[in-house]
């Protein structure tokens, strides 16, 4: 995506254990697909590119779907490490944002990327309250969200929040998150 003040890139974030879930969320299958996959091609078809795997078993699913995998140099530390490494990523290649989704979103909409990533600046997805698993983070934040984790902030709204994020209204449905096979279910979703 390019927006006035310069391109988008997009972010998947697959690390993180699953310990609810039971197994690794984003290889479950939407509609014969991996959940991250189903993301990664929302964050595409609202024109972010290119959009890359982060962490956890991207790499197996890059492997299947030929995108780029950026390895979780922050492994088990959570989200926000996901993030840094994103923002690094696409900052060496001279991106001005990236739009962060969390590979657990199965209802995500283009609608919803769209409405956040043509934000200037941070911004987050609101549904009834912050949904920070849908964010646009600029790329040049990333030594201000560098320095928030070495002080050990690990919260992604708390990080959002320090960068002043501008909250977007979308679609609740678009930023509901699963953390059980039953959630999936509810759904009508799932393999």
């Amino acid at each position: 995506m390019t927006t006035a003040s310069g391109r988008t890139g997009g972010a998947v974030l697959c690390g993180g254990a699953s310990l609810r879930f039971g197994r690794v969320k984003a290889l479950v299958e939407i509609d014969g697909r991996p959940m991250a996959e189903h993301v990664g091609n929302v964050l595409e078809g609202a024109g972010c590119h290119p959009v890359v795997f982060v962490g956890g078993s991207g790499d197996r699913l890059a492997a299947s779907t030929g995108r780029e995998f950026v390895p979780d140099t922050c492994p088990g530390e959570g989200p926000l490490g996901g993030v840094i490494d994103a923002l690094a990523w696409f900052g060496q290649r001279g991106f001005e944002a990236v739009m962060v989704a969390a590979c657990d979103l199965p209802g995500l909409s283009e609608e919803a990327v769209r409405a956040v990533a043509t934000r200037e600046g941070a911004a987050v997805a609101v549904a009834e309250r912050w949904h920070p698993a849908l964010g646009r983070w600029p790329v040049a934040a990333l030594d201000q969200v560098e320095a928030m984790f070495a002080a050990g902030v690990r919260s992604l709204r708390a990080a959002l929040e320090a960068l002043g994020a501008d909250p977007v209204a979308v679609d609740a449905a678009s930023v509901h998150n699963v953390n059980r096979p039953s959630d999936l279910s509810s759904d009508g979703l799932g393999d």
